[in-house]
């Protein structure tokens, strides 16, 4: 069945130097797993005909050769599915078989210590008389300190098929750019089933997908550079045929920067109405407009009861008057909720005071009593909220003692909070996503999976109360957790990938129905998985960092926070946020892990100090004492969906920030005027 097996685990690789044994039968539940120690199968393998087989390979090789393209080769005599078993405990899969396996949703059991363990299964197919080769266990730079055992590997003959599937035809770019070259193919088809695409990019493999998709984004590309690209179709035999190449050339690195992913075919542009935008502007006494709410974040859901309902941190909510007005130290909030009725406010509709906005908890004139009463509020703040029927959630840190800094700090942890039946009786969930230690570090100790995972930054809204949803499942996006994460309140700058999580929409208090996205089958169905370790982007931006005249290196890349279902539209879009104010983005996909297109891009103009974005909102004011820009940090950008317009096409976006807006910015009402308020922009969608 197979011939010729070879293995690079020598001493000097740190591999163990034991030969691997093939094992010629069927196996099940109790058949041997490794060489080198008593682990065993614990359930049956994957089988298509007779005659497949094992290859036992050696626990103790697990560290060996650490990102290694060929690790172990062999000879298959028949076409043959070959099925790599691999840990979930371990984490980012190996470049070698993320390129060339399909991930297949299934899982191989093991019994190992006295408890099962699971392995995920991916599998690639081979024609007769082809030279398989595998990897190293880990990817180059994974931590080998894990627990995760080592690969197994199945070999599966395949029922005899010599015709090749018809060669993907019409292939094109959809855009090529210094962050991504999109492809897109008509697709194949075979006489017994295709099995899946191979991306080739200049000779090699650089990915493979379902049969279920004709499109691909490869974002690993540079800037002025020359590519070849092929597509190859194949079947379950191992038959292949490849499409005629195209040749590429991306553009040069823009100056601002570059979308993460290609144009919408869809949504084909947005427009901001800033000039007739509305805001509670918080200036100083010589500056301050006659209302100012002095508070931030302001995100946005839906209420069952068709009203829209936001949250508001550090200061007096809706219709504060901070500097002549009667709110008073005892109205100013920590963790703040209102309600806004009716229509998004405009401007110079004088809707303060009035009963179209109110402040349910905490804030000026707010609706009393509160759940425990005023002294029983809530200390922290929260990015993101939800509500589902008659309950309201939101993703947060809530002040505990204890807690590094003061009550109206942003702690260093992350939890869901909660108001069941109401909008007035928030509480705390004991258990947190994530959190970090008193040196800012990851801590491992709290939090999902060990606290090692993700921190959550924002959920999928739909209609009031959550109706519409396209499931059963409440899904929110997260970046990694890691120290630059916790290095300034309402600061993101984690790593440049987005993670995707869904939850039962009736468990969102259960700790342990929490699942990750990791990746399309081979059907292209999503896999949901419970580890972390399993996790897979949804949304990368690749955009390097850009220096300013000061020597100042500014993040560039945009990463998802959260998004709105258009239902008129069929769209899901996405507000896209960098660390600063200005660096706002808007992108839409058919389904909440993708595939993702660029509606609207905005990034500051680093060479120019920072200035220019997203309404011209700039990046804040240098501080050389501190070597650094100070202000204009991204609070978020919010979508009222209950805002949104019956055709889909216009909707209104809350954002806010925590320094003063360039005195040319667009929105003129907050032109040279702090922006911790609550500030409301339309936007009009051109739609194909």
């Amino acid at each position: 069945m197979i011939h010729d097996l070879r293995v690079d685990n020598a001493a000097a690789r740190g591999g163990t130097g034991l030969p691997y044994v093939i094992e010629p039968a069927r196996l099940a539940a109790g058949a041997p797993q490794y060489v080198d120690r008593a682990d065993t199968l614990a359930g049956a393998v994957p089988r298509a005909a007779p005659g497949e087989i094992l290859i036992r390979t050696a626990d103790g090789d697990r560290f060996a050769a650490a990102g290694a393209a060929s690790f172990m080769s062999f000879t298959v005599e028949r076409s043959s599915a070959v099925y790599v078993a691999r840990d979930t405990a371990l984490a980012a899969e190996p470049a070698w078989l993320a390129a060339s396996f399909l991930d297949t949703g299934k899982q191989l059991a093991a019994m190992r210590a006295g408890r099962i363990e699971p392995y995920e299964l991916y599998v690639n197919v081979y024609p007769a008389g082809a030279r398989v080769r595998l990897g190293a266990n880990l990817a180059a730079g994974a931590d080998a300190r894990g627990e995760g055992g080592m690969y197994s590997v199945i070999v599966v003959p395949t029922p005899v098929d010599t015709l090749p599937p018809t060669a993907p035809l019409e292939l094109h770019r959809s855009c090529a750019t210094a962050a991504v070259v999109g492809l897109e193919w008509t697709a194949s088809t075979d006489n017994v089933g295709l099995a899946g695409y191979r991306i080739v990019r200049d000779g090699a493999v650089i990915a493979t997908v379902s049969p279920a998709e004709t499109r691909y984004a490869d974002t690993a590309v540079g800037g002025a550079r020359r590519y070849t690209y092929a597509i190859a179709a194949f079947d379950g035999a191992g038959n292949a045929t490849r499409s005629r190449p195209l040749r590429v050339r991306t553009s040069a690195r823009a100056r601002l920067g570059d979308p993460a992913y290609c144009p919408s075919a869809t949504i084909t542009s947005m427009r901001f109405r800033f000039a007739s935008a509305y805001s509670e502007t918080q200036g100083d006494k010589a500056d301050a407009p006659p209302y100012s709410d002095g508070s931030d974040l302001w995100p946005l859901t839906w209420g069952a009861d068709g009203d829209l309902y936001t949250f508001f941190g550090d200061g007096w909510g809706l219709c504060g008057q901070l500097d002549t007005g009667p709110a008073s130290g005892a109205d100013y909030t920590s963790f703040g909720f209102a309600r806004i009725s009716g229509p998004a406010p405009r401007a110079g509709g004088a809707p303060c005071p009035s009963p179209r906005m109110q402040n349910l908890y905490g804030g000026y004139l707010s609706i009393r009593p509160y759940g425990g009463g005023k002294r029983g509020l809530l200390n922290g703040k929260a990015g993101a909220v939800i509500a589902v029927g008659d309950d309201f959630y939101a993703i947060g840190g809530i002040w505990r003692p204890g807690d590094p800094g003061g009550p109206t700090d942003s702690p260093n942890h992350s939890e869901i909070v909660y108001s069941l039946g109401n909008a007035r009786s928030w509480q705390d969930a004991p258990w947190t996503f994530c959190r970090a230690d008193a040196k800012g570090n990851p801590d491992p100790t709290g939090g999902l999976d060990g606290g090692l995972g993700v921190c959550p930054s924002g959920f999928v809204n739909f209609g009031p109360g959550y109706a519409g949803a396209a499931d059963d499942y409440v899904y929110l996006y997260a970046q990694n957790n890691n120290p630059a994460s916790w290095d300034h309140p309402g600061r993101d700058v984690m790593a440049n990938a987005t993670y995707l999580l869904r939850v039962p929409k009736d468990r969102l208090l259960d700790p342990t129905a929490y699942r990750y996205y990791a990746g399309l089958d081979a059907r292209g169905e999503p896999i949901w998985s419970g580890r972390s370790s399993r996790r897979q982007p949804v949304f990368v931006d690749p955009a390097p960092p850009q220096a300013d005249p000061h020597g100042f290196l500014f993040p560039m890349y945009i990463i998802v926070k959260e998004a709105v279902y258009d239902a008129p539209l069929g769209r899901y879009i996405a507000t896209a946020h960098g660390e600063k104010v200005g660096q706002t983005a808007f992108y839409e996909a058919p389904h909440p892990w993708g595939p993702w297109s660029v509606i609207y891009y905005s990034n500051i103009d680093a060479a120019r100090g920072g200035t220019g974005g997203w309404g011209n909102l700039g990046a804040g004011e240098w501080k050389a004492s501190r070597s650094r820009y100070l202000g204009a940090d991204s609070l978020g950008a919010h979508i009222g969906n209950g805002w949104t317009s019956a055709d889909g096409k216009t909707l209104w976006i809350a954002f806010s920030s925590d320094g003063k807006a360039p005195r040319n910015a667009r929105l003129t009402r907050l032109a040279g005027h702090w922006m911790d308020s609550l500030n409301v922009v339309e936007a009009k969608l051109r739609t194909r």
